[in-house]
């Protein structure tokens, strides 16, 4: 029960304007402390190894506590508080998370209900967007033609699509699943590829792209390459298709031409993924056929399949350079209050973030050991901004965790993240061809170049399944048997 409702959480969230709301936390704050006591109470002890799973929630569980402290002497108490119990609600789940995780059989599933959880908020968009007389959905005007519904946010949606191509590709990529499957897996990564372009958001292409790397790096197969090969180059028709479909790309043109030029769009994206699925089948069958030879008659069963050694630390490289080239043009680029909402927003690189993280890097630099406060940024750039443009956040969780709870903030979040890195590089050492461990890492590589980028901790919708991913990564299961 506990690891349906963590599963099933993502996609409940999303429907509900991604979880931001106050209401929203605090309920699933407390179903998720709920059934830690349940489990407390039934499940054998330690609930928590006493390693990589108890440091990482400890740290967590530290920054929930400094945030809750900072409010404190912030500016703006009332969001303050807001933030804190956001926090406290992501140190419930990943508890119940890392105890649930040591089920075999949650683990098993995590990455597959993950996947076809995002895939369903990604055809409810699609159908929104190119079958708006069959799916109606609300629009908000200041998306403008990116894709922002049901999370409200462009770029939550890009990235949560993302999160759904990632783990179509790496369940595509598990040799323990029957090959129909594996097919319908990378099929899936399609529509979810569709939906992230139609975001119009740069970041999270960035954040797939070093997913991808990570992915490739710590599992390298011909699988994993293939769909990836496979679900790029359908995304590239259907970008190219909609071009000639102008009512689906741009919204300005009435619902009546929306649903005439979305309805190709559609068709397409089906049989594109269909035929991705089949392509990827049909390579995979003739290439294990290729290598399949028969076993000597008097010799034992087969030997299992033996895995190349995971690139940790080039993969962790990836997501580096990705994430620190991200941040180097946001800085440099051009700042400018036309910033397109079309799909020309794609080739363009204006962008606010770098003054931004200039005005949070000033506040940490005059408030370098506790910060101005959880939720003070907002204060800061009305202080001191340039432009009559408002902003609640700094736009980078690592930027704003500087400006807000200074250095001691930051290295609470730090040391989360490199608890987490220490028991995934842990458990790659003792399982390296766990697939859930190469969907864990893709889909973290990913949240750590997008949240570098963006307000994702802000998002429960998005932070969560990097949280339960991150919990898998960090326990280890319990023996069967």
């Amino acid at each position: 029960m506990a690891g349906a409702a963590l599963l099933a959480g993502p996609v409940l969230l999303a429907f509900d304007s991604g979880g931001t709301g106050v209401s929203t936390q605090a309920a699933g704050a407390v179903l998720a402390f709920g059934l830690l006591v349940v489990l407390a109470l039934l499940a054998s002890w330690p609930l928590v190894e006493r390693s990589w799973p108890l440091y990482a929630l400890g740290a967590l569980a530290a920054l929930c506590a400094w945030t809750a402290l900072s409010a404190s002497w912030s500016p703006a108490l009332g969001d303050a508080v807001n933030d804190a119990d956001r926090v406290g609600f992501y140190v419930a789940a990943f508890a119940l998370a890392v105890v649930v995780m040591r089920a075999p059989a949650v683990r098993r599933v995590t990455p597959d209900a993950l996947m076809w959880g995002v895939l369903v908020v990604a055809l409810y968009a699609l159908a929104g967007r190119l079958l708006p007389d069959v799916v109606e959905v609300k629009r908000a005007p200041v998306a403008g033609d990116r894709l922002d519904q049901p999370l409200t946010y462009w770029n939550a949606m890009g990235i949560l699509m993302g999160f759904g191509v990632l783990l179509a590709t790496a369940v595509a990529a598990d040799e323990r699943r029957p090959l129909a499957y594996r097919a319908a897996a990378c099929a899936a990564a399609v529509p979810c590829a569709l939906a992230c372009y139609l975001s119009f958001s740069r970041a999270s292409w960035a954040a797939v792209v070093a997913g991808v790397a990570v992915l490739l790096l710590v599992r390298p197969r011909l699988a994993p390459a293939l769909a990836a090969w496979l679900w790029g180059a359908a995304v590239v028709v259907l970008a190219l298709a909609l071009r000639a479909f102008p009512a689906a790309l741009h919204l300005d043109r009435g619902a009546d031409a929306q649903a005439s030029d979305g309805l190709p769009v559609a068709l397409l994206c089906v049989g594109l993924a269909v035929a991705v699925g089949v392509a990827f089948a049909l390579v995979v069958r003739r290439r294990e056929a290729a290598v399949r030879s028969p076993a000597p008659a008097t010799s034992g069963p087969p030997p299992g399949p033996t895995f190349a050694r995971p690139h940790g630390w080039l993969a962790a490289a990836a997501v580096a350079v990705v994430l620190g080239a991200g941040l180097a043009v946001s800085f440099a680029t051009e700042r400018t209050e036309d910033i397109s909402k079309s799909a020309a927003r794609v080739t363009t690189l204006k962008t606010y973030r770098g003054e931004y993280w200039r005005v949070a890097l000033r506040s940490f630099a005059d408030h370098p050991v506790g910060g101005v406060g959880t939720a003070g940024f907002q204060v800061e750039w009305i202080r001191e901004r340039e432009e009559r443009v408002f902003a609640f956040d700094a736009h980078s969780l690592y930027i704003e965790t500087l400006a807000e709870l200074g250095i001691v903030g930051f290295a609470l979040l730090a040391a989360f993240a490199a608890c987490v890195a220490g028991g995934l590089r842990r458990h790659f050492r003792a399982a390296p061809g766990d697939p859930l461990l190469a969907a864990g890492a893709a889909v973290l590589g990913a949240f750590a170049v997008h949240a570098g980028m963006d307000w994702d901790w802000e998002m429960p919708a998005v932070t969560l399944p990097a949280l339960l991913l991150a919990a898998a990564c960090v326990q280890r299961p319990a023996p069967s048997g």
